[in-house]
């Protein structure tokens, strides 16, 4: 019996511990982070203070947990026309479901489409080592995606295809918020832009989680 009690001691003692750390994650990722100006690099830090300055109240954002958010923001998109539609995807997921950009294109969809471009599987990268092979892969021209799916095609646009507005790689700040203002300008347009990240570079909020869950 004694053994008994000593193993429920240490089981409570292990879940108190885990709980220290999971409240330490929560209380870190509840205060943001400032914007780091040390680089002109497009970092996680940057991007996700900067973004919130252009989305308009009752915007739709779909931001990628895996291979379903280009299908969730199709259908957002059609449902309701009337607001703007966000999506944040990875460049891993997006190779996975790509052709899904030519629904938006046929049913004349205006979405902002940002494809983050880190050169990798980086949640992969962190959990089971940043040089492995297997999660890496065969790196595209993303930015030309929608002139691919036949965006500029005099036969898709004389037939209600989306029309395009800004279409490009960025890899600065001052790239970035150039694009910005151009896409503010044009609402009933789709943009598609290509945000080259730096390879390794995470969001605070997942490194958090990892080191974490490495501490569990």
């Amino acid at each position: 019996m004694r053994s008994l009690y000593q193993a429920l001691i240490d089981f409570i003692s292990e879940l108190i511990l885990r709980k220290s750390h999971f409240d330490e994650l929560v209380s870190a990722i509840c205060i943001p982070a400032p914007i780091d100006h040390s680089t002109n690099k497009i970092t996680q830090n940057y991007l996700w203070n900067k973004v919130p300055e252009y989305i308009k109240p009752n915007s739709i954002v779909v931001a990628e947990t895996g291979t379903s958010e280009f299908g969730a923001a199709v259908g957002a998109a059609i449902a309701d026309r009337s607001r703007q539609l966000f999506l944040f995807v990875g460049n891993g997921s997006f190779q996975l479901t790509f052709q899904e950009i030519s629904e938006f294109l046929h049913h004349g969809l205006t979405p902002v489409i940002f494809l983050l471009n880190n050169d990798g599987y980086l949640i992969a990268k962190l959990i089971h080592g940043p040089e492995r092979d297997y999660n890496n892969y065969q790196m595209w021209q993303y930015s030309k995606t929608l002139d691919f799916f036949g965006a500029h095609r005099e036969r898709n646009t004389s037939t209600g295809c989306s029309k395009v507005g800004f279409e490009s790689k960025i890899s600065t700040r001052q790239e970035f918020e150039a694009a910005m203002d151009s896409i503010t300008a044009q609402p009933d347009k789709m943009h598609f832009v290509e945000v080259v990240m730096p390879r390794f570079d995470a969001p605070r909020e997942l490194e958090l989680l990892v080191a974490t869950s490495e501490n569990c």
